[in-house]
């Protein structure tokens, strides 16, 4: 259950990405981001599972952006016997969005319950990657893209209604749509909150030329940080 919204930058090259992760409540407390470093040296940062150490949210120093949202398809008991928030991690060392689809290419996908991957990179390029747990689709990243494992139909179509209907697509608009709640709409709502889930956490990233920056604010924790590459 997670909400992610990106934009191009119109004023320099980059772009400003937001993502909402959602979670239950009886899942452990997520760990804020950690900068890290690949066998190759290549920094990168992403906040993690408190359950299995994955991430759904990877900013590196090249300014690729890699998001996980898990994918609900009708008809498909989830499966998978790994952790799909290790995906991300394993696009630590891209430096163009093509470079995660050849990495997604090379992984025994059957391992993995259904999923959604999308990247960003600081030159323009992105791709939107759907594990459907049969087949891989690939398309350019689409600038809203929302998941729930409750009523998955039904609480999609109304975020993306409100996404349709939202008409401020600067960056700071963009933080503003990530940040609506609205106690009526229980999972409707984009920060969401009900009985045995909400929104654990909202990352912000900003690349431009000479930045990669990672704003990050536990929605449970309180803890709040900007991690600079």
């Amino acid at each position: 259950m997670c909400t992610l919204t990106w934009r191009a930058s119109a004023e320099a090259d980059g772009y400003d990405l937001f993502f909402n992760r959602d979670e239950r409540h009886v899942r452990a407390e997520e760990r804020a981001p950690v900068e890290q470093r690949t066998e190759d040296g290549v920094r990168y940062v992403a906040p993690a599972d408190g359950d299995h150490g994955g991430t759904w949210l990877m900013l590196n120093e090249h300014g690729v952006t890699v998001c996980l949202l898990n994918y609900y398809p009708r008809g498909v008991v989830e499966t998978g016997l790994e952790s799909r928030g290790r995906l991300p991690l394993m696009c630590a060392e891209c430096v163009r969005a093509e470079d995660v689809v050849r990495v997604m290419h090379a992984v025994e996908l059957k391992r993995f319950a259904p999923f959604h991957l999308v990247a960003v990179d600081a030159a323009g390029g992105s791709v939107w990657l759907r594990w459907d747990g049969q087949a891989m689709h690939e398309a350019e990243a689409p600038e809203f893209l929302t998941s729930s494992s409750f009523e998955p139909e039904r609480v999609q179509a109304a975020r993306a209604a409100r996404w349709a209907a939202w008409d401020e697509r600067t960056a700071e608009g963009l933080a503003a749509f990530q940040r609506q709640y609205d106690p009526a709409a229980g999972a409707e709502s984009v920060l969401m909150r009900r009985a045995d889930a909400c929104t654990r956490s909202v990352c912000a990233v900003r690349v431009r030329t000479g930045v990669r920056e990672l704003d990050y604010e536990s929605m449970t924790g309180g803890e709040r940080g900007v991690w600079r590459l």
